[in-house]
C-alpha cells in the first residue's frame, strides 16, 4: 500500500493558457500511465512515472481566470517534476505544497515560467503542519503525543521547532498530565 502525499498545486499565467492545461489535466483517467499522461500534458517523452512525480495522482481542479489550482493525493512523492515542466512547457509560474506523514516530510517549492526553481522549503511532516498553521498542530496533533514521553525534556528535543510559548504551554501539559 503507497503511502499518500497530499498536494496542493497552483500555476498562474495568461487564463487561456491555464485553460488548456486544466482541459489536459482532466483527461487523466484516459491514460494508463502516469508518465504518459504527463508526457500528454508537458510534450516530453519519459519513459517512467518518477519524472513527474508519484505512481498516480488523484485530484481535484479549481480554476478561474486568474489561477489553477490542483489539490490531491499521489503516491509515496509530490509531483515536482509535473509542477516543474508545466511551468517550462507553458511559460506559467506554479508552486507545490506537500506533506506525507508516513515518509515524515512536507514542504513547498515554487518555479518561475521557465521552469526554474524559485524557493524550496523542507521540513519534516510535523514541522510543516506546525509552520502552516501553529495553534491547530498544537492543539489537535501535538498535545495527543504528551502521554507517549516519559519526561518533557525527551519531547521537546523532539520538537525543536515550536516556539517558545508552546513549549512553556507543552510543558504545562506534560505536568498536567503527570500529576
Amino acid at each position: 500500500m503507497a503511502n499518500y502525499c497530499y498536494n496542493w498545486i497552483m500555476f498562474s499565467g495568461d487564463p487561456d493558457t491555464l485553460k488548456e492545461i486544466k482541459n489536459k489535466m482532466m483527461l487523466y483517467n484516459e491514460y494508463d500511465y502516469v508518465a504518459e499522461w504527463g508526457n500528454f500534458i508537458t510534450g516530453n517523452k519519459h519513459d517512467h512515472y518518477e519524472s513527474y512525480g508519484g505512481r498516480w495522482f488523484e485530484f481535484s481542479i479549481d480554476y478561474d481566470e486568474d489561477s489553477l489550482v490542483i489539490q490531491g493525493d499521489s503516491a509515496w512523492t509530490p509531483m515536482v517534476g509535473l509542477v516543474m515542466e508545466i511551468c517550462e512547457a507553458y511559460g506559467v509560474k506554479g508552486i507545490i505544497e506537500y506533506e506525507e506523514s508516513g515518509n515524515d516530510f512536507g514542504g513547498m517549492i515554487s518555479f518561475d515560467t521557465d521552469g526554474g526553481q524559485i524557493e524550496e522549503v523542507n521540513m519534516s511532516y510535523g514541522e510543516w503542519r506546525y509552520h502552516n498553521d501553529p495553534e491547530e498542530y498544537f492543539q489537535y496533533e501535538l498535545l495527543d503525543f504528551v502521554g507517549d514521553y516519559e519526561d518533557y525534556d525527551s519531547m521537546v528535543g523532539d520538537y525543536k521547532f515550536l516556539s517558545d510559548k508552546h513549549k512553556q504551554e507543552l510543558k504545562h501539559e506534560f505536568t498536567r498530565q503527570i500529576s
